[in-house]
């Protein structure tokens, strides 16, 4: 299966998580030794699929699920260099009776 393929699989999986909470349905698209690095304001790194599976449910939890709405967007690619798939993206969150 082509990156781009394999990316969109995870990107569809992904949003389903969301609705159901049912982490399980990304472990195929993550290697036992996986890495997710959160670079902004602090730094976070955790280490292992079931770390990194655990560090993007608490992400989710403690932000995503706060907003009434979600709504991601691709502003640019997604670009494919070897086996690295890059993507820029933007996502607006709406919080429903705050102005």
């Amino acid at each position: 299966m082509n990156i781009t393929k394999q990316f969109e699989g995870y990107a569809a999986a992904f949003e389903r998580v969301f609705v159901d909470d049912n982490w399980s349905q990304l472990t195929q698209y993550f290697a036992i030794n996986a890495c997710y690095i959160t670079r902004g304001a602090t730094y976070t790194k955790a280490e292992g699929r079931e770390a990194l599976l655990s560090a993007l449910r608490h992400n989710l939890s403690n932000f995503d699920r706060r907003f009434d709405k979600r709504d991601l967007i691709t502003i640019e690619g997604p670009w494919v260099v070897g086996n690295r798939l890059t993507r820029k993206w933007q996502c607006c969150f709406t919080l429903e009776g705050v102005s």
